[in-house]
């Protein structure tokens, strides 16, 4: 992405919110921790269907892309890499590590001191609930508008906006939209079914109080810094009132990787079982561009479109 469309304006805030309910209605995946920053966005979920977690991220993508056209008022608008970063977390060690390193993007990019002040979409209310709910299902759950295409306004000229600007629009989405809605459900604590055999009560509140521990430490070191090299925070202020789709350059582009995690071994036997299933696929996409559908596609893969075997032409003269 090489601007910067997901500004932490209300405006933008109540859009974001509207579009992950909407998507999520059917509960596509189970949705645990999210930051959005203006040019990309962390989620850690759980994909219960491949299919349907593949719909959940394409869904989500073409409603913003939609959103931001009615902001700016113009009819095409490309603002996606070919393909998002849907990456694998096998250990229970690394998604804690994931955890933090979602709620520490903002210190990390100097955007704020801590993220209980970043005033972007993130589910942090929904972790500091988790702190008092042991409960391996617990289910964080708010009433969330739904902000249909006809209720997006358009931004003045350049899409920057004054924070008065900022609240009557948002003020005035709300108002049109108030009787439609849908509950966004976040699950904090679910995610620990997947990556460990242990759910005591006990373990998840440890759990939960280590990743904040880590996470006060990580905004803590980056306070010292920042101090350190007479920088400062770009703050709530500047934030919100930030220009939509402003130019941005990432700050590295590196190849696409689908697994993280610190240990060695299970990064290379996740590799390898990789391989094996890219080969598979391979085989099976062979067979069907000859008009062979005996073997079905591999599960948990994401299939190509059906291979054209045969172009038909009518004569209507």
């Amino acid at each position: 992405m090489n601007t910067i469309p997901l500004v932490c304006a209300d405006y933008m805030n109540v859009l974001l919110r509207s579009i992950l309910a909407r998507v999520q209605r059917d509960q596509k995946v189970l949705l645990h921790h999210f930051v959005f920053e203006g040019s990309h966005a962390h989620i850690l979920c759980t994909a219960l269907d491949a299919n349907q977690c593949r719909k959940f991220y394409g869904e989500v993508k073409k409603q913003i892309t939609e959103a931001v056209k009615c902001l700016m008022g113009i009819e095409r608008l490309s603002l996606w890499e070919d393909r998002p970063g849907v990456i694998l977390v096998p250990t229970y060690e690394d998604a804690v590590a994931k955890i933090v390193y979602i709620y520490a993007n903002p210190s990390n990019d100097c955007l704020e001191d801590s993220i209980d002040a970043y005033p972007g979409v993130t589910s942090w209310d929904g972790f500091l609930q988790a702190l008092g709910e042991n409960g391996l299902r617990y289910a964080h759950s708010r009433a969330v508008p739904w902000i249909r295409q006809g209720m997006i306004p358009k931004l003045p000229s350049g899409g920057a906006v004054t924070e008065r600007q900022d609240r009557f629009l948002a003020e005035k989405m709300l108002e049109d939209a108030k009787r439609r809605g849908h509950s966004f459900i976040l699950y904090p604590n679910a995610w620990m079914a997947s990556v460990s055999g242990c759910v005591e009560e006990d373990f998840i509140a440890e759990t939960n109080r280590e990743i904040l521990r880590r996470l006060r430490s990580v905004e803590a070191h980056n306070r010292e810094q920042r101090s350190k090299a007479g920088k400062q925070v770009m703050g709530v202020s500047r934030l919100k009132t930030q220009q939509i789709l402003k130019p941005h350059t990432p700050k590295m582009r590196g190849i696409q990787i689908f697994v993280h995690s610190q240990f060695k071994d299970v990064r290379i036997q996740i590799i390898q079982e990789r391989k094996v299933i890219e080969a598979e696929c391979r085989e099976v996409y062979e067979r069907w561009k000859c008009g062979d559908f005996s073997r079905p596609w591999p599960p948990g893969t994401f299939p190509p479109p059906v291979p054209v075997l045969v172009n038909l032409l009518q004569d209507y003269s």
